[in-house]
């Protein structure tokens, strides 16, 4: 069965057919967007080097009862803890396929990182082989190298996220509800590859019986506005209108019915929530030198359970002797900045846009405290802009007596995470 979905879903991918595709009914109001999948595991510390070793950049590292986040290009894996000993409800069974350049160094590097690995020997099929493994959690990862088919940058790619089900019309109906559509039924039969809607294609395949794996796993679906396409999709039948959004550790989400006991989230992913994952990730410490000519180093740290980004600069040349607090945390659905700067006073900004492509927030004025009136000296707009993983530029402004000043670009180069 392995064989079958990989074999399929890579030559949709290599036929270059796999777009994006829009809702036959609605589809302004709601587009399927696979944003991540969820695994549990009792200790997700252990999770988090597994799939490190597999290219995965982890985006919030475990703390006490909390999970962790990772992520690969644009699909996010969310760890939540399982209490040791436990059992979770059945579901079906959720895997993730990752190319790698090479197999046999893929196997051990992941065996050294924790995983299960019942047989490194690669197994043929039709595009390539295949490596079959679980991480710490149980959870079942396929190895995959297409023979003869370079990787980008020859570093591991989530390459699709195969779906077993018992009932496979049941589960393409409700599929299509949500609005994605099937790639073609010409290739295998029984198996439905379908249009790639987000970060990864998805594949669904029957099993002969009611999955149950004692291993739990959701698909998550990521919507910028929660309640509103709760409405839809409650109104195509495809969600429980007495379902409420539950706190995790993504923000918020509700949990849809679908058949065949698929674990399945609807993820809310606001501006403010996606900015704030995207700073999260520049968790460590940093070196900054300013246009100016000074130097200083900035510490950021994830505090309150992955909550609260809490930055500290303690090492200013601009103002020897003292030391800044920039703290970021959400408020509902919008992501909030604090400053407490040598100025006395503390504004608060918020995330007003995000743009992907350039990788930068920007942050204007909302209030402050000890600002009798904003024509009060303060720090009023900034622009975070990252470089990759290890460099990023901030960019702030002044603002006092009805006037907005710009102030100079400090470079953040990491020195450790």
């Amino acid at each position: 069965m392995t064989e079958r979905w990989i074999a399929l879903t890579a030559a949709g991918l290599l036929a270059g057919c796999m777009t994006v595709s829009a809702c036959a009914q609605g589809a302004a109001d709601f587009t399927p967007d696979v944003w991540g999948i969820e695994r549990a595991a009792e200790d997700p510390a252990a999770m988090v080097r597994f799939y490190e070793a597999l290219g995965f950049r982890t985006v919030k590292k475990p703390s006490g009862e909390s999970g962790a986040v990772l992520r690969s290009d644009a699909l996010r894996l969310v760890v939540t803890r399982r209490a040791p000993g436990s059992r979770p409800p059945d579901a079906a069974f959720l895997g993730l396929n990752v190319r790698v350049p090479d197999l046999r160094k893929a196997a051990v590097a992941v065996r050294n990182a924790g995983g299960t690995v019942p047989d490194p020997e690669p197994a043929k099929f039709v595009l390539g082989h295949l490596v079959r493994v679980s991480d710490p959690g149980g959870h079942v990862v396929s190895l995959v190298d297409l023979d003869g088919r370079p990787l980008p940058d020859d570093r591991p790619r989530v390459f699709n996220i195969s779906v077993s089900v018992p009932d496979l019309d049941a589960s393409e109906a409700f599929f299509t509800k949500l609005g994605f559509r099937v790639f073609s039924r010409d290739w295998l039969p029984r198996t439905l590859p379908l249009h790639r809607d987000g970060a990864a294609p998805l594949v669904l395949h029957p099993s002969a019986a009611r999955v149950a794996t004692g291993k739990a796993a959701s698909l998550l679906l990521g919507t910028p506005d929660l309640p509103k396409a709760h409405t839809v999709l409650c109104e195509r039948g495809a969600a429980d209108s007495s379902a409420n959004p539950r706190r995790t550790e993504v923000g918020h989400a509700i949990s849809l019915r679908p058949p065949s006991g698929i674990g399945m989230k609807l993820v809310g992913r606001s501006l403010g929530r996606r900015a704030f994952d995207r700073l999260q990730a520049v968790a460590g410490t940093w070196r900054c030198s300013s246009t100016k000519g000074w130097k200083s180093r900035v510490s950021l740290q994830s505090i309150a359970r992955g909550t609260v980004l809490a930055e500290t600069d303690d090492q200013m040349n601009a103002h020897p002797g003292e030391a800044m607090l920039t703290v970021f945390h959400m408020d509902g659905e919008r992501l909030l900045l604090t400053h407490y700067c040598v100025a006395g006073n503390q504004p608060r900004l918020v995330a007003t846009a995000f743009d992907e492509k350039l990788d930068e927030i920007r942050f204007e004025f909302l209030d402050g405290t000890d600002l009798p009136s904003r024509d009060v000296g303060h720090m009023d707009s900034c622009v975070y802009r990252f470089s990759g993983p290890d460099t990023y530029t901030t960019r702030w402004s002044w603002y006092q007596d009805g006037k907005a000043r710009p102030m100079e670009t400090i470079t953040h180069r990491r020195t450790r995470r």
